[in-house]
């Protein structure tokens, strides 16, 4: 993490003890004894860490993260961070924690990274609110007559307008919105229940949503593997409506730029066999290299059958 020389001087140079450093740092009391603890093992004193630059150091301690030093930070998967949260006992600290330790070199803060998140929020918010026109207000149509804006009449006004107020001119088959006196959109008029959405008007996140395919996923997941395959056609089948899926099987299968094809392979083999959902112990296992382990490690043992004939076993005969 970027605090990790931070916390190595603190430890090693000016003796500060690890709740010291706990609320100097605003880290958890086992994130910083974690880091101490590491340092002691691989025998890193102050004067060895001084003589590391800053890839060099993150290497040491984060084998397999992205340790790249540059000025533009990673921004964290905030779609997963929303999930990871709803699990029990899970809180924004530990995930960031976890987030510093993938990119120790290019992570923000802990303030920033809950700022970031919660504007993140509020985007989505304000993406997936809808604009439902005044029921009470009259307009001219084409023939010259006043029709009301019934409440079907539903649609959506281009994203970066969210929030404005347009002004909706209802016609017999088509309803208009104008903003500043420029017509931004149309819609066919409907008169059932029910909304239109045009594409262009979405979010970039939400247009990208609308690419992905059940069949275009499961091709990418075959070329890196069957297990691969496997795990997102599990996560295509188990959410009600299929494009829930579209957000959480690109990042499994966007690992595969992190990791070999045969490792991200087997990483999905182990979380299948022991039927482990998350995209998150998925990473995980990679992190740990728990694929890198003997192929048969995580199979289960087939019973020991115990011998049938002994002597100290009896047989029907001995009993009346």
């Amino acid at each position: 993490m970027r605090q990790l020389r931070t916390i190595l001087r603190l430890r090693l140079q000016a003796k500060l003890s690890l709740r010291q450093i706990k609320t100097s740092l605003r880290l958890s009391l086992g994130a910083v004894q974690k880091i101490c603890s590491k340092a002691e093992a691989l025998d890193l004193d102050w004067p060895a860490i001084e003589q590391l630059d800053d890839q060099q150091l993150a290497s040491r301690f984060y084998p397999q993260a992205d340790t790249r030093v540059s000025s533009a930070f990673q921004l964290p998967d905030w779609s997963e961070v929303y999930r990871e949260l709803k699990r029990k006992g899970m809180t924004r600290l530990l995930l960031w924690e976890e987030y510093t330790q993938q990119y120790p070199n290019r992570c923000y803060s802990y303030p920033q990274y809950c700022m970031l998140y919660q504007q993140w929020q509020k985007k989505q918010k304000r993406s997936m609110r809808q604009h439902h026109k005044a029921g009470e207000k009259l307009f001219v149509d084409y023939a010259g007559q006043t029709v009301p804006v019934v409440q079907q009449d539903t649609g959506e006004v281009p994203h970066h307008l969210v929030g404005e107020k347009p002004e909706v001119h209802a016609k017999a088959f088509l309803i208009e919105m104008y903003f500043h006196n420029r017509c931004i959109c149309q819609h066919a008029r409907q008169y059932h229940s029910g909304t239109t959405t045009v594409p262009a008007h979405m979010p970039e996140r939400h247009k990208k949503h609308h690419q992905w395919t059940p069949g275009r996923l499961m091709n990418w997941a075959k070329d890196i593997g069957d297990e691969v395959l496997i795990r997102v056609k599990s996560q295509l089948k188990q959410k009600q409506h299929e494009e829930q899926a579209y957000r959480v099987c690109p990042g499994l299968l966007n690992l595969s730029r992190q990791y070999p094809n045969e490792r991200l392979n087997k990483a999905c083999q182990i979380a299948n066999h022991k039927n482990l959902n998350r995209l998150k112990h998925i990473k995980s296992i990679l992190l740990s290299n728990q694929d890198k382990l003997q192929p048969d490690f995580f199979e289960q043992k087939e019973p020991s059958s115990l011998p049938q004939s002994h002597e100290n076993i009896r047989g029907p005969k001995s009993y009346h």
